[in-house]
């Protein structure tokens, strides 16, 4: 028992509430900073180790428990003789005699410093991480292995047309069933089944845009950042209907039409050029002018 309280960092009490003796295992003098040499073994003394601003809270619940008999479970702030500051978690007990008069109280008391400073490191570092999630440019969602929403930040709301409230905890494909996104359901699905990370653009009936997607798989589900492209896309489109256009004006004009790169090497000739110089397609890139032209009629050219 001595050697399962030290590594607990867990001690034991026992308070007679008739005589106010209060006796402690070894192991809670570790837990409270004190040892038997200096600490008296009294209500009055264990309440001045507690902080102030606990202090009443621990009075109130030891007054509740032997006035009811209820058990207890609290945590309060100490501060230990040499100044540390701690955090315990305490749980109490009631013993009755044969006529049912409460006449003692008992319980353990542990030290839970490290595992609240653990638990706020972890609350801090999830704080930053949200943060970060809202204030970037992406949509970013978070679903488990169940495709249960999990996360879901800002300009997620704004791309996909859909709350945080009305998400958060729902299936991820039910919710968008009925909106064509059965595309980038089997895309999820893939990533899930092989864990793996992958990236994939596909136009979102949902929000009519052409959507960018990254798609990180771990152990717990999948991490989804995704940007409007639709811009691009529209723009890309119309350099592709503009290329078009123009190779189709070089291809349908009568006269040749040469382009050539500062060493006078070929880079695109139309077909009427092809059929005046007898050069073949497959050739342009390995031609040069002075294959066709007459070198004075290029230095002329170059004068002029």
């Amino acid at each position: 028992m001595a050697e399962a309280q030290l590594l607990a960092k867990l001690g034991s009490w026992n308070f007679d509430i008739n005589t106010g003796g209060l006796t402690w295992s070894d192991e809670l003098y570790h837990v409270f900073g004190t040892d038997k040499q200096t600490f008296t073994e009294t209500h009055h003394s264990f309440t001045e180790l507690v902080d102030k601003a606990d202090r009443d809270f621990v009075l109130l619940t030891s007054k509740h428990a032997q006035e009811t008999g209820k058990p207890f479970n609290i945590e309060y702030h100490i501060t230990t003789p040499n100044g540390e500051k701690r955090v315990i978690h305490e749980k109490g007990y009631s013993e009755s005699d044969a006529s049912g008069k409460i006449t003692r109280l008992f319980g353990t008391a542990q030290d839970i410093t490290e595992r609240k400073l653990a638990d706020q490191a972890l609350q801090e570092a999830y704080t930053e991480r949200n943060t970060i999630l809202e204030r970037i440019d992406d949509g970013f969602f978070a679903i488990d292995k169940n495709s249960i929403v999990t996360y879901w930040n800002k300009r997620a709301e704004i791309l996909l047309h859909k709350k945080k409230e009305d998400i958060i905890g729902k299936n991820l494909h039910e919710v968008f069933a009925s909106s064509g996104s059965s595309k980038f359901y089997v895309h999820y699905q893939n990533a899930i089944k092989n864990n793996t990370s992958m990236h994939f653009e596909e136009f979102s009936d949902m929000s009519n845009k052409w959507l960018s997607v990254c798609v990180f798989a771990s152990e717990n589900g999948l991490s989804v950042y995704f940007k409007d492209i639709t811009a691009q896309k529209i723009a890309t489109e119309k350099l592709k209907k503009s290329e078009t256009q123009y190779r189709s004006l070089i291809e349908q004009a009568t006269d040749a039409i040469c382009i050539a790169d500062a060493s006078f090497k070929f880079i695109d000739v139309n077909a009427s050029g092809c059929s005046m110089f007898r050069i073949y397609k497959i050739r342009i890139p390995a031609a040069l002018l002075f294959d066709v032209l007459f070198k004075e009629d290029l230095e002329f050219s170059s004068q002029n």
